[in-house]
């Protein structure tokens, strides 16, 4: 399973960022640690943000998010 990049579900999403973020840190890959310790920043505040605002207002979160995954899919075996 890959991570959702339109965080239709982020709650699971955000689980699955930091299994992925914990399998790179016993591979000893900190680059791709790092880049999924941001992703799963940005997927809590997109979690934080619905949940205070509505996802209208959250869009742009949601938006740097998947640029990020597209990135990380490109680079990255996670």
């Amino acid at each position: 399973m890959g991570i959702d990049g339109d965080l239709t579900r982020p709650d699971i999403t955000y689980s699955l960022i930091v299994d992925n973020m914990t399998r790179a840190l016993k591979a000893q890959d900190y680059v791709t640690a790092g880049f999924l310790a941001d992703l799963a920043f940005i997927a809590r505040s997109y979690i934080l943000c619905v949940s205070n605002n509505g996802k209208g207002n959250c869009d742009w979160i949601r938006r740097a998010f998947n640029a990020r995954v597209l990135i990380l899919r490109r680079f990255s075996n996670y």
